[in-house]
């Protein structure tokens, strides 16, 4: 039998849009067949009406009561390779720059300096926090959304996720009515026992009504606009969802392949962003089912960016 050439985001559209949902399992148990009974005793149980939750079966995906047939054994192969993205663990590339089209995060002229550097520690922990190892001490990053619900997510939704933004300005912070504020350092005396505690640093006003000019020693603070914090934490995504595929494409291949669909590698760039390259289009075309055994064993491997 003749294989269909697929690259993994199609393989991967049509396994989660028209063969998982198929699964009527829940957690290892057969789903409840919603009935209209089952609304008349819930709502005599309880004197209200109540929306039910739809169910989610074992693949994250919502289960098509309407399907008889269990889904193809290839798209199950495929579910089974994203799940066993959670084995992976996720490392920085060295000199990770998502702002590297925007000047980057030096300190030169065009950089963005450590205004970007702190957009770009914002916008890593919005998407990964720290873990320490107990045993090693070793710090490690650990997506606040799981890897295998990115991709699955993403696969259900199609396209890529959007990297695209705004080059961000430097503008000094202002009030309401658009004067530049001025700030000062102020140590605020406070009752405590502790002699090292009786005082707080705070930061005030540092601007002098009075005299109309700032107090002695205030200062200006700068901001980007916008704030391109949000914009990395969608590009650190963007590059979670492509590392994703390629580990996909990976543990079926080692696995022994599909039966019926011959992956082919990726069509997205690593990162747009740097290269200039088109992403893959916002939604994919609809992908016809074209015929497509568990993969297994588990085993801890480091997620790259590059």
């Amino acid at each position: 039998m003749t294989k269909k050439r697929m690259t993994i985001e199609q393989a991967l559209g049509w396994a989660y849009r028209q063969e998982l949902p198929k699964a009527h399992t829940i957690g290892g148990g057969e789903a409840a067949l919603a009935s209209s009974w089952g609304a008349v005793s819930a709502f005599g149980a309880l004197l209200a009406s109540v929306d039910a939750q739809p169910p989610v079966n074992g693949f994250g995906c919502v289960i098509d009561m309407r399907a008889w047939d269990a889904p193809h054994p290839d798209a199950v192969r495929i579910g089974e390779a994203v799940e066993r993205l959670d084995a992976f663990e996720v490392a920085l590339p060295a000199g990770w720059d998502p702002l590297g089209d925007f000047g980057g995060t030096g300190d030169g002229l065009d950089g963005l300096g450590e205004l970007g550097r702190e957009a770009v520690r914002r916008g890593l922990a919005a998407i990964c926090a720290e873990e320490t190892d107990a045993e090693t001490g070793e710090v490690r990053l650990v997506p606040r959304t799981r890897l295998s619900r990115l991709v699955a997510v993403r696969a259900s939704l199609g396209g890529a996720p959007d990297w695209r933004g705004e080059k961000p300005a430097a503008r000094l912070v202002s009030g309401p009515k658009g004067r530049a504020l001025w700030f000062r350092r102020m140590s605020v005396a406070v009752a405590s026992p502790v002699p090292s505690a009786a005082a707080w640093e705070v930061e005030a006003d540092g601007w002098d009504e009075k005299r109309r000019r700032p107090f002695p020693g205030a200062y200006q603070k700068w901001r980007l606009d916008p704030d391109p914090a949000g914009l990395v934490a969608a590009r650190g995504e963007y590059e979670l969802w492509r590392a994703g595929l390629d580990m996909v494409l990976e543990t079926v291949r080692e696995g022994g392949g599909l039966d019926s669909v011959e992956l082919c590698e990726s069509g997205a760039p690593l990162r747009p962003w740097e290269t200039g390259e088109a992403a893959v289009p916002r939604v994919l075309r609809a992908i016809r089912s074209p015929e497509p055994e568990p993969v297994s064993g588990r085993r801890k491997r480091r997620a790259r960016g590059s």
